[in-house]
């Protein structure tokens, strides 16, 4: 199975429990061409899992995007 379908599977599962579910896609992937690098940055350590550096570098965005999925729900609590 290709990573697309893989995420495509966690999102319906997640929305079939009621659970949130944060596609990443974008942050790996540009038109379905998912690189090995990124400017200066190696992305995967092997085939299922990211380097350190590449993980240190979406830590801001893991961030912000936990910040917008749950902000909404934590404020109305």
């Amino acid at each position: 199975s290709t990573w697309y379908e893989v995420s495509r599977a966690e999102s319906a599962a997640a929305k079939a429990s009621g659970a949130k579910y944060i596609n990443t896609s974008s942050w790996f992937c540009v038109f379905k061409e998912c690189p090995g690098w990124i400017g200066n940055t190696p992305i995967r350590a092997d085939g299922g899992h990211m380097t350190l550096q590449f993980a240190r570098q979406l830590g801001p965005l893991l961030a912000e995007a936990l910040d917008r999925t749950f902000a909404p729900a934590r404020k109305s609590s």
